[in-house]
């Protein structure tokens, strides 16, 4: 007998590896929005978190539009996050460092981004 738990998580987010993919997108979107929050003042950090914000509800109502593809948007979202976290050190704002390598950390971020989400997907599928 399945607890009541289970039977929701099975209903609402689908099997155990798509369950699990929610749970790293949220959990990688709360990481980079917390960094932006930490790590910025002001007009920026409010602008910021309100780009930061509408990125979720963006992903669903754009593959609303085109009629598929909120699955492959969400691992490309879920790598991209999770490699924002690893390059930056969950400090957003170092990729646009003008002093620093930021231009090394965006080609690091671009390129650990197709590594990850390459490896989510042929995990998933």
């Amino acid at each position: 007998m399945r607890s009541f738990l289970a039977a929701f998580l099975a209903a609402f987010l689908g099997p155990a590896p798509l369950a699990a993919l929610w749970c790293g997108a949220l959990g990688g979107w709360a990481v980079v929005a917390a960094g932006l929050w930490r790590g910025l003042t002001g007009q920026a950090r409010r602008a910021s978190m309100f780009a930061h914000s509408l990125t979720l509800g963006g992903f669903v109502l754009c593959s609303m539009l085109i009629g598929y593809g909120l699955l492959q948007i969400t691992i490309a979202a879920t790598a991209g996050w999770w490699a924002l976290v690893a390059v930056t050190g969950a400090r957003p704002q170092r990729l646009i460092d003008p002093e620093g390598a930021g231009l090394v950390r965006l080609a690091a971020w671009a390129s650990l981004s197709v590594v990850l989400a390459i490896a989510i997907r042929e995990s998933l599928l």
